[in-house]
């Protein structure tokens, strides 16, 4: 695993190279499962009450106009960066970068400026992120060793530096993560997060409202069951027990029917068949 990442030219990948962790990795382990999704719900809703995050998204981004582009965007960076190249990973980055580089203004709520570059914010957004991806996966997977949890913090952390996140904020041990988030200096509820809410709780389906109307609303529940207690105050959320864990359980089986009738997402399929490939070829030496 790199330690830096270095931008490169948009040249075509080498079939050598397996990316910045590896097959071995704990990022491919964890954003490779279906549960992931639920995560990632859950670390919008965590990064939506961060005042300047939200006046920075409501100004300049247009997810309320195409909720799902915006969704398949962070999705593809967060595919690219585990499983694609280390060139396309740089290139994915260094795009992230210049997107940021344009949003600044004044929030009023926090009486702050904010800046998408800020490495404070970046450093809270990606904490968000992890806390959630690893909160999801112990969830409706398996509980991980304190070690696996480790190195999927200290992978991460990689792609926070390349993106310029504070690395004094970054946070490497897990037990840090919530009071880290908590204690975020412009924690609060905006109108900003109102509406993130309302959009994610309730999408206008592209199709299939029949099928996905359902199934989405249970995993956004789930989600809301895994938000710590102070989100879950923010968003006046209720925490009734039995009904979270029969959701956590329901999510859980389909997760696994999912795991066994869909494929995985092309660019892990593409990680694993060079994988397969290199393994194959140097049995052949």
């Amino acid at each position: 695993m790199s330690d830096e990442i270095k931008t490169a030219p948009n040249v075509a990948e080498p079939a050598s190279d397996l990316g910045l962790f590896g097959p071995l990795s704990a990022s491919w382990q964890i954003h490779g499962d279906p549960s992931g999704f639920v995560g990632g719900i859950r670390a919008l809703l965590l990064q939506a009450l961060s005042m300047r995050a939200m006046r920075a998204v409501t100004e300049f981004s247009d997810y309320r106009a195409d909720p799902w582009g915006r969704l398949l965007r962070t999705s593809d960076f967060i595919m690219t960066t585990t499983y694609r190249s280390e060139v396309a990973a740089a290139n994915a980055i260094a795009q992230v970068r210049r997107v940021h580089e344009s949003i600044s203004g004044f929030d009023p709520g926090s009486g702050q400026e904010y800046s998408a570059s800020s490495p404070e914010l970046l450093a809270f957004i990606h904490n968000c992120f992890v806390d959630s991806m690893l909160a999801s996966y112990q969830v409706f997977v398996r509980p991980l060793p304190p070690e696996i949890q480790l190195k999927y913090l200290a992978e991460q952390a990689v792609i926070a530096r390349a993106l310029g996140a504070k690395m004094s904020a970054v946070i490497l041990d897990p037990s840090r993560l919530a009071p880290a988030i908590e204690g975020f200096s412009d924690i609060g509820m905006s109108e900003g997060a109102r509406r993130a809410y309302e959009d994610i709780s309730n999408p206008s389906f592209p199709s299939l409202a029949v099928i996905l109307g359902p199934l989405w609303r249970l995993v956004f529940a789930a989600a809301l069951d895994l938000l710590p207690p102070f989100a879950q105050e923010f968003y006046q959320v209720g925490d009734f027990r039995p009904a979270a864990i029969l959701r956590a359980r329901t999510v859980a089986s389909v997760a696994q029917v999912a795991r066994l009738v869909l494929p995985s997402h092309p660019y892990l399929r593409s990680a694993k068949y060079q994988w397969y490939r290199q393994g194959t070829s140097s049995r052949h030496r």
